[in-house]
């Protein structure tokens, strides 16, 4: 799906969803949306695993009502076989984990996203 100027692939499940977005300069960012989530504009100190690989960085996200975004640098080489996805967060008032299981068949999404962000270029 092309908004603006950014690309996004979006895997739901039952109450959550996995999101990844590329914008014009193919920045990423990766997000989190679950009904359990009841964020006022906070930042987080954030892990994120990909199936068994871990995100190197230190990461920080932004959480908005029941959405957590987070930038990333690029993780294409993750997406063709994502099953799950998991985010441990923290800050002074949080400390909690999410499991997102992505049950979605990951290449047609990618195909169609690498023709949306080819007509970001």
């Amino acid at each position: 799906m092309q908004i603006g100027n950014a690309c996004t692939l979006v895997a739901y499940s039952k109450r959550q969803a996995f999101l990844v977005s590329w914008n014009h300069d193919n920045d990423e960012t990766i997000g989190i949306q679950d009904e359990t989530f009841k964020f006022d504009n906070e930042r987080f100190a954030v892990a994120v695993r990909i199936n068994d690989s871990v995100i190197p960085g230190n990461l920080t996200g932004a959480g908005n009502g029941n959405m957590l975004t987070v930038p990333v640098k690029p993780i294409d080489a993750l997406l063709p076989s994502v099953t799950e996805v998991e985010v441990k967060l923290a800050n002074s008032r949080t400390d909690s984990e999410v499991t997102v299981p992505v049950n979605t068949r990951m290449p047609p999404l990618l195909t169609a996203a690498a023709r949306c962000r080819s007509e970001l270029r």
